[in-house]
């Protein structure tokens, strides 16, 4: 799985926000905010990943339970795939 590349994660005023550009923004309405974490996860997804690979970068970024950081995950994945942002 990989990011849609109809969204772009832009920085402002110290919040992470997810933005559609192209066709996609004239059917999105609004922008998709994002914690610390959920922009380590996004950008690691600009490549082919795993939840796997999401959880190792995780684990390492942060001092976080494994089974927290599952569920965290999974979690973050399910709404990327709700709102479209995800490629499979």
């Amino acid at each position: 799985m990989r990011r849609n590349t109809q969204f772009i994660l832009s920085d402002v005023a110290g919040s992470h926000l997810l933005v559609p550009i192209g066709e996609l923004s004239t059917n999105f309405n609004g922008v998709v905010s994002l914690n610390d974490m959920a922009v380590v996860m996004w950008n690691l997804l600009e490549n082919d990943t795993t939840p796997e690979a999401l959880l190792a970068a995780v684990l390492a970024e942060y001092d976080v339970p494994a089974e927290r950081a599952k569920a965290d995950i999974a979690d973050f994945l399910h709404q990327l795939r709700k709102l479209g942002c995800l490629e499979e």
